[in-house]
């Protein structure tokens, strides 16, 4: 069941805190709807128990029905709670630690290598079409990246009110020195929210992380792209361990990769949450 901010069960007459809310389209209630022919819509927030600073747990109704939130999901679960939103350049999350500390080192130490890694358009770039490599990659999208309680709780907390796909697209990425890219951008139409996990072993790389910029030409194009002295600079997600910023796609949200001079490997997890 769930539980408020200050650990006490949470019991609303009205809907499965533990559930996504939907809602009876004719009389707009849910557990005491009464209607016969029964069509039900999305109730938003879906999870406003997070948003209030609660949690869910796993749960069995007597309907047989069980709801298993696992600790890796919880945890996540915890820093979205915990993390303030970012309101410019355009409401966005910034989460810290984002995934439990004993899965992050398990991912790190499996992280393959370029035997596995493929190198494909654009030059210089390391990577593979799906994560699904090893049972820790295997838990990271089951238990996070693709929970449906995490991805509900990250769109509430940016005020998102849609309905997203079932399976979740993220690749693995190695950028390298020659990866020349940088150009400032807004992600293509059908990705509605914008993830990216940063995978490195230590901080050495603080300094590369995805920048966001304001163009100094106003322009309702959505698929032009600038160059970085064409905009100015706001600020830049650090590369560091377990960080993992969600940004949704509108006309605020112009991005680039850094400029990598030196010689490094910049790993990272790119992935995106599409609309219905």
């Amino acid at each position: 069941m769930a539980r408020t901010n200050k650990g006490i069960p949470f019991h609303p007459t009205e809907y499965d805190p533990d559930a996504l809310r939907i809602r009876c389209k004719v009389c707009g209630k849910m557990n005491s709807c009464k209607c016969t022919n029964k069509e039900f819509t999305a109730w938003y927030p879906r999870l406003p128990v997070l948003l209030n600073g609660g949690m869910v747990e796993s749960v069995t109704h007597d309907n047989g029905e069980t709801i298993t939130i696992t600790d890796t999901t919880t945890y996540s679960l915890e820093r979205i709670v915990d993390t303030n939103v970012k309101l410019y350049p355009t409401r966005m999350l910034v989460i810290e630690n984002f995934i439990k500390p004993s899965l992050y080192q398990n991912l790190i130490e499996t992280w393959p290598d370029k035997t596995f890694l493929k190198e494909s358009e654009p030059t210089g770039r390391y990577q593979c079409n799906h994560i699904d490599i090893n049972e820790y990659y295997k838990k990271l999208y089951d238990d996070v990246l693709n929970n449906i309680h995490v991805k509900y709780a990250i769109l509430d907390k940016l005020g998102l009110e849609f309905e997203i796909h079932n399976e979740t697209s993220i690749q693995m990425w190695e950028d390298t020195e020659s990866f020349k890219v940088n150009d400032v951008h807004i992600d293509f139409e059908k990705f509605d929210v914008t993830f990216g996990l940063y995978m490195p072993s230590d901080t050495s790389l603080k300094e590369y992380g995805t920048e966001f910029w304001s163009p100094n030409e106003y322009t309702e194009d959505w698929n032009r792209s600038f160059r970085k002295h064409e905009c100015d600079f706001i600020f830049k997600v650090p590369f560091v361990p377990n960080i993992a910023y969600f940004i949704p796609r509108n006309n605020k949200s112009w991005h680039s990769s850094p400029d990598m001079p030196e010689k490094i490997n910049r790993r990272h997890l790119y992935g995106y949450y599409q609309k219905i």
